[in-house]
């Protein structure tokens, strides 16, 4: 296959990735929705792309999830 056919089909699959995230964690604050994404396996760079924010955003609140469970 051409490099222009599998960055489009890269580009619907991360469509309808986000499609099915959000749906499952529509109602829920943004740091439990980043945390449930993460949980599920998904990298910073993916979850920051769903929810609209920067990768280190995301690396940052995953690291204070760790030292709070650290704490406990």
């Amino acid at each position: 296959m051409s490099d222009d056919i599998l960055k489009s089909i890269n580009q619907k699959l991360d469509s309808i990735l986000k499609i099915l995230a959000l749906q499952y964690i529509e109602n829920k604050p943004k740091t439990e929705q980043a945390n449930i994404l993460l949980n599920l396996g998904m990298t910073s760079i993916e979850v920051g792309k769903i929810l609209g924010k920067s990768d280190v955003t995301i690396r940052r609140q995953k690291q204070q999830a760790r030292n709070k469970k650290s704490k406990n």
